[in-house]
Protein backbone atom coordinates (compact mmCIF):
# COMPACT_ATOMS: atom_id res chain seq x y z
CA UNK A 1 0.00 0.00 0.00
CA UNK A 2 0.99 3.44 -0.86
CA UNK A 3 2.24 5.47 1.95
CA UNK A 4 1.37 8.55 -0.14
CA UNK A 5 4.06 10.79 1.79
CA UNK A 6 5.12 13.91 -0.09
CA UNK A 7 8.86 15.50 0.50
CA UNK A 8 9.47 19.58 1.34
CA UNK A 9 13.29 20.41 0.77
CA UNK A 10 13.41 23.99 1.85
CA UNK A 11 16.71 26.19 2.05
CA UNK A 12 18.12 29.97 1.31
CA UNK A 13 19.71 30.51 -1.72
CA UNK A 14 22.13 33.92 -2.11
CA UNK A 15 20.80 36.40 -4.42
CA UNK A 16 24.14 36.29 -6.86
CA UNK A 17 23.95 32.54 -6.85
CA UNK A 18 20.32 32.07 -7.87
CA UNK A 19 21.40 30.86 -11.44
CA UNK A 20 23.96 28.30 -11.00
CA UNK A 21 21.72 27.46 -8.45
CA UNK A 22 18.94 26.92 -9.97
CA UNK A 23 20.23 25.20 -12.89
CA UNK A 24 22.12 22.70 -10.45
CA UNK A 25 18.69 21.90 -9.15
CA UNK A 26 16.94 21.51 -12.14
CA UNK A 27 19.93 18.79 -13.24
CA UNK A 28 19.09 16.46 -9.74
CA UNK A 29 15.26 16.68 -10.34
CA UNK A 30 15.49 15.84 -14.49
CA UNK A 31 17.87 12.92 -13.46
CA UNK A 32 15.52 11.61 -10.61
CA UNK A 33 12.20 12.12 -12.96
CA UNK A 34 14.72 9.67 -15.29
CA UNK A 35 15.56 7.20 -12.51
CA UNK A 36 12.01 6.97 -10.87
CA UNK A 37 9.17 7.05 -13.66
CA UNK A 38 6.29 8.51 -12.21
CA UNK A 39 8.33 10.69 -9.61
CA UNK A 40 6.51 14.41 -9.67
CA UNK A 41 9.07 17.65 -8.77
CA UNK A 42 8.70 20.77 -8.55
CA UNK A 43 10.86 23.81 -7.74
CA UNK A 44 9.34 27.31 -5.77
CA UNK A 45 10.26 29.67 -4.55
CA UNK A 46 8.83 31.81 -1.69
CA UNK A 47 6.80 34.72 -2.78
CA UNK A 48 7.69 37.25 -0.78
CA UNK A 49 11.45 36.29 -1.03
CA UNK A 50 11.94 38.28 -4.61
CA UNK A 51 12.03 41.99 -3.78
CA UNK A 52 14.62 44.28 -4.84
CA UNK A 53 17.43 44.40 -2.85
CA UNK A 54 16.79 41.16 -0.52
CA UNK A 55 20.10 39.23 -0.36
CA UNK A 56 18.59 35.35 -0.49
CA UNK A 57 15.65 34.07 -1.42
CA UNK A 58 13.89 30.91 0.32
CA UNK A 59 13.31 28.04 -2.17
CA UNK A 60 11.59 24.65 -1.73
CA UNK A 61 11.79 21.55 -3.68
CA UNK A 62 8.55 19.33 -4.12
CA UNK A 63 8.91 15.59 -4.67
CA UNK A 64 5.63 13.20 -5.24
CA UNK A 65 5.45 9.97 -6.26
CA UNK A 66 1.85 8.41 -6.91
CA UNK A 67 2.97 5.38 -4.78
CA UNK A 68 4.85 7.77 -2.06
CA UNK A 69 8.20 8.55 -0.79
CA UNK A 70 10.45 5.07 -0.18
CA UNK A 71 14.12 4.57 0.90
CA UNK A 72 15.24 3.14 -2.20
CA UNK A 73 14.30 6.76 -3.66
CA UNK A 74 15.27 8.59 -0.27
CA UNK A 75 18.67 7.23 -1.26
CA UNK A 76 18.71 8.07 -4.90
CA UNK A 77 18.08 11.76 -3.71
CA UNK A 78 21.04 11.69 -1.46
CA UNK A 79 23.46 10.28 -4.06
CA UNK A 80 22.05 13.36 -6.39
CA UNK A 81 22.26 15.75 -3.93
CA UNK A 82 25.90 14.98 -3.24
CA UNK A 83 27.13 15.92 -6.36
CA UNK A 84 25.60 19.51 -6.05
CA UNK A 85 28.98 22.22 -5.68
CA UNK A 86 29.61 23.00 -2.21
CA UNK A 87 28.37 26.39 -0.91
CA UNK A 88 25.83 26.88 -3.92
CA UNK A 89 22.56 26.27 -1.39
CA UNK A 90 22.20 26.65 2.20
CA UNK A 91 21.33 24.32 5.05
CA UNK A 92 18.79 21.98 3.44
CA UNK A 93 15.64 20.77 5.99
CA UNK A 94 14.23 18.36 4.56
CA UNK A 95 10.39 17.46 5.84
CA UNK A 96 7.33 15.21 4.89
CA UNK A 97 3.77 14.91 4.97
CA UNK A 98 1.30 12.38 4.31
CA UNK A 99 -2.66 12.75 3.23
CA UNK A 100 -4.90 12.86 6.12
CA UNK A 101 -7.79 10.12 6.41
CA UNK A 102 -10.67 11.35 5.57
CA UNK A 103 -13.19 11.49 9.09
CA UNK A 104 -16.26 10.48 9.36
CA UNK A 105 -19.22 12.04 11.10
CA UNK A 106 -22.71 13.06 11.26
CA UNK A 107 -24.16 15.84 8.67
CA UNK A 108 -25.60 18.46 10.69
CA UNK A 109 -29.34 17.87 10.86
Amino acid sequence: MANHRSLFIYYRVDADKVVPAHQAVARVQHALQRSVPGLQARLMRRSDGVQAGMTTQTWMEVYEHPQGIDPVWMQLLQEQVACLPAGLLGERHCETFEDMPALEFDAPR
